[in-house]
């Protein structure tokens, strides 16, 4: 870990990250949120964070109709965008320069296997253009539904290592605050 990052900041990033995820999951339509947590592991001489955040293809049908519909190049691009609104979570909330390397670090995983589906929907030769354009279409969600994500967060900052079931994160994004128009102060 840096030494210049303090451990609050990194459980707000990983906090904003996995409400992202969550998010995004529900906004689609197509995926089921079973529970989102933030693991936080401190002692005296070792700190970390991790969180995760269990989905489920909300797919009717046989299993092989489940199995068609997963692979399908309409849900390849559902789960790059599901991958990489952690990071754009991360992001939109950090808006300080000097702490976009660490959020790097944190999305990295997200962002390989989100460059794997993009192959896997397009090939190599559009594989660069399809991932920037799901990273914005992640990006666009998680403004659309800002609130939800801050609610997420925060739940989540006041109960570390207890599991937020998906009925809580759904109710908060029905729960949009009056006035709000879905994106972050001073988007454009």
């Amino acid at each position: 870990m840096d030494a210049g990052v303090s451990h609050e900041s990194l459980c707000w990033a990983a906090a904003f990250h996995e409400a992202g995820h969550a998010v995004v999951a529900l906004a689609s339509g197509k995926w089921e949120v079973h529970f989102v947590i933030l693991h936080v592991r401190s002692s005296r001489t070792d700190f970390s964070v991790a969180g995760y955040t269990e989905t489920m293809f909300a797919s009717e049908g046989t299993l092989e109709e489940m199995l068609a519909a997963y692979g399908s190049p309409e849900m390849l691009r559902e789960r790059a965008v599901q991958l990489l609104a952690g990071p754009a979570a991360e992001w939109i909330a950090r808006r300080d320069p000097a702490s976009v390397e660490d959020m790097e670090r944190g999305g990295e995983g997200d962002d390989k296997r989100a460059v794997k589906l993009a192959y896997q929907a397009v090939g190599a030769d559009g594989c660069l253009a399809y991932f920037h354009s799901c990273n914005d279409d992640a990006h666009r969600l998680v403004r659309a539904h800002w609130w939800a994500c801050c609610a997420v967060a925060e739940h989540l900052l006041n109960h570390p290592n207890e599991q937020m079931p998906g009925t809580l994160v759904a109710q908060f994004m029905s729960e949009r605050p009056a006035g709000t128009t879905g994106g972050t102060e001073g988007d454009a």
